[in-house]
C-alpha cells in the first residue's frame, strides 16, 4: 500500500513547529523578520530533537505517529511563548553582515530548482541500495511493524548482521513518517531525506544570519547540495550524509559560539551533535573532535567559558547514554572497530602496514574529481580566517579537519578487516561529514576577509572616480 506524501509532509510539518517553539524559547525571533531568517533553524532543530526523542523513546517501546508529535509541537509552543514572554528584552546582534539581498535572493532560487528536480527523483526512487534496505530499512520497518527496539531483531545474535549496534535516529524517524503515512513505502520516504537537505540549508542559514553575508552563505549551500556525492548518497537511504548534516550544524556552531560567545549558539551545538551521534557510531567520534580542542584552547584562556563548554558536551554524551546502556544490557556486538584497541602498541606494530594506503585511499575520496571545489574551496577560507584576523577560528576548523581525518585512519589502522575491502566499501562514504563539515565552516572562515576585501573595493573605487573640475570663467 503506497504511503500518502501529504502526510509526511504533515509530520514534517509538526518538526517544524518543534523547532519553532526551542527558537523561541532561546529569543531568536523577537521579530517578524528575525523570525523568517531562522524559520530554517527552526525546522533543523525541530527535525533533530524529534529523531532524538524517537530513537530514545524507541528503546522503551513508545512508539511515535502524527498524534504524539502534534501533543510534542503544543508543548514546545507553549514552552516558548512562556520563555519568550519571561525573558527580559534581548538587544539585537550588534553583528550586522552586509549583503546582497538580489544576489543571495537568486543563489537560493537556483538552490530550490535543484532541490525541485531532485524531488521528483527521489518520489519514484526505491530503496535499493544495499545498506539503505538490509539496515536502515529493515529497521525502519521494524519499528514501524512492532514500535519498538526491544524485539529480536535489534537484541538476538542472529541479526547480527544488519549492524545492531548502530544508533536508531535514522530509522526512528523513518518509522515515525511510515506510521504518519499509514504504510511503509520505501519510495516516498526518500523525500524525508530530501528533507534532511532542506533542513540543513535552512539551518546553515539561520546560524549565520547577521554574521556572515548571505550571498556567501547562500553560495555554500548551493556547493554543497550540487556536490554529487550529496544528493547522490542520500537517495541511498545510507546514513552517512545526514550525519554529515547533523555534525556539521553542531561544529559551525560551536565555531560562531567561539568568537561571538551568543550562549544560545552552544544549546544548538548541543542538539546537532547529539543527533549526529544518535546517527551513527562514528558520529561520537567527530563530535567529541570538536570539543576537544576548545576544551584546551578555553582551559587555559578562559575557564568560565570552558565550564559552559563541559556543560555543552555533557548534554551530547547524556543524549548518547540511553543507547549505551541499551547496548550494555543487551550485550550488542559493537562490531569490529574498538577505539580501545589505540592503546595496543602490538597491535599498532602488527597493523603499521594500513595506515599509508588508508591515507592514500582516503585522500583520493575528497579530490575535486569526487566533491567538486568543496575541499579547495575549504582551504581558501580557513587562509581567509588568518588573513582576516580570525586566526583563532582558523585553528579550530584545521584542528577538527586533522583531528577528524586522523581519526577516520585510526579507524582502517586498527580494524582486522581486509583492508582493500573495507576501503572500497565504505572510503567514498566515510568522508562525508569531513568534507561537508570543513564546507559549512567555509563562510564562517571567510566572512571577515570578504567584507574586508569588499570595503576595500569600494575605497578603490572610490580613490579612482575622477574629480570633477569647477568651471572657471574668462576674468
Amino acid at each position: 500500500m503506497p504511503g500518502d506524501p501529504l502526510l509526511l509532509v504533515a509530520a514534517n510539518v509538526l518538526e517544524l513547529v518543534v523547532g519553532v517553539g526551542v527558537v523561541l524559547a532561546l529569543g531568536l525571533a523577537n521579530d517578524l523578520r528575525a523570525f523568517a531568517a531562522r524559520v530554517g533553524l527552526a525546522y533543523g532543530l525541530g527535525l533533530a530533537l524529534t529523531g532524538i526523542l524517537d530513537a530514545t523513546l524507541a528503546l522503551v517501546g513508545v512508539a511515535v505517529g502524527l498524534p504524539q508529535l502534534g501533543l510534542l509541537a503544543i508543548a514546545s509552543l507553549l514552552v516558548g511563548f512562556l520563555r519568550r514572554s519571561r525573558r527580559s528584552p534581548v538587544a539585537q546582534e550588534a553583528l550586522q553582515a552586509s549583503s546582497s539581498t538580489l544576489l543571495a535572493a537568486g543563489i537560493a532560487a537556483i538552490t530550490t530548482a535543484l532541490i525541485a528536480l531532485a524531488a521528483a527523483a527521489y518520489a519514484v526512487t526505491p530503496l535499493l541500495k544495499w545498506d539503505g534496505w538490509a539496515i536502515w530499512g529493515t529497521k525502519a520497518q521494524a519499528l514501524y511493524d512492532f514500535g519498538s527496539a526491544t524485539g529480536p531483531l535489534f537484541t538476538s545474535p542472529a541479526y547480527e548482521g544488519i549492524q545492531q549496534s548502530y544508533p536508531l535516529l535514522l530509522p526512528a524517524l523513518e518509522a515515525t513518517d511510515y506510521r504518519a503515512m499509514g504504510a511503509a513505502d520505501g519510495s516516498v520516504i526518500h523525500l524525508q531525506l530530501l528533507l534532511f537537505a532542506v533542513a540543513f540549508a535552512g539551518s546553515l542559514f539561520g546560524l549565520l544570519w547577521r554574521r556572515v553575508p548571505s550571498e556567501l552563505t547562500a553560495l555554500c549551500v548551493l556547493a554543497i547540495l550540487a556536490a554529487s556525492p550529496v544528493l547522490g548518497q542520500l537517495a541511498s537511504n545510507y546514513a552517512d550524509v545526514p550525519l554529515a548534516f547533523a555534525i556539521a550544524l553542531g561544529v559551525v556552531a560551536l565555531a560562531r559560539w567561539l568568537v561571538d560567545d551568543e550562549p544560545w549558539l552552544l544549546g544548538v551545538a548541543a542538539i546537532f551533535l547529539g543527533a549526529g551521534v544518535l546517527t551513527k557510531n562514528e558520529g561520537a567520534m567527530f563530535a567529541a573532535v570538536a570539543f576537544l580542542p576548545l576544551l584546551v584552547y578555553l582551559a587555559a584562556h578562559d575557564r568560565r567559558r570552558a565550564l559552559r563548554l563541559l556543560a555543552a558536551a555533557g548534554a551530547v554524551v547524556a543524549v548518547l547514554l540511553p543507547w549505551r546502556i541499551f547496548t550494555s544490557v543487551h550485550h550488542l556486538s559493537t562490531g569490529d572497530i574498538h577505539f580501545s584497541d589505540a592503546l595496543r602498541p602490538g597491535l599498532l606494530s602488527a597493523h603499521a602496514g594500513r595506515i599509508a594506503p588508508s591515507a592514500h585511499a582516503l585522500a583520493g575520496q575528497v579530490g575535486v574529481a569526487k566533491w567538486g571545489l568543496l575541499v579547495p574551496v575549504t582551504a581558501v577560507g580557513v587562509l581567509a580566517a588568518f588573513v582576516g584576523g580570525r586566526a583563532v577560528l582558523g585553528w579550530f576548523a584545521v584542528s577538527w579537519m586533522v583531528l577528524s581525518s586522523s581519526c577516520l585512519v585510526l579507524v582502517y589502522w586498527i580494524s582486522s578487516l581486509p583492508l582493500h575491502w573495507y576501503l572500497a566499501t565504505s572510503d567514498y562514504r566515510i568522508v562525508a561529514t569531513l568534507v561537508v563539515g570543513g564546507a559549512a565552516l567555509t563562510p564562517l572562515l571567510a566572512a571577515d576577509a570578504w567584507a574586508g576585501s569588499k570595503a576595500a573595493l569600494r575605497e578603490l573605487r572610490a580613490t579612482r572616480a575622477p574629480a570633477i573640475e569647477p568651471e572657471t570663467f574668462p576674468a
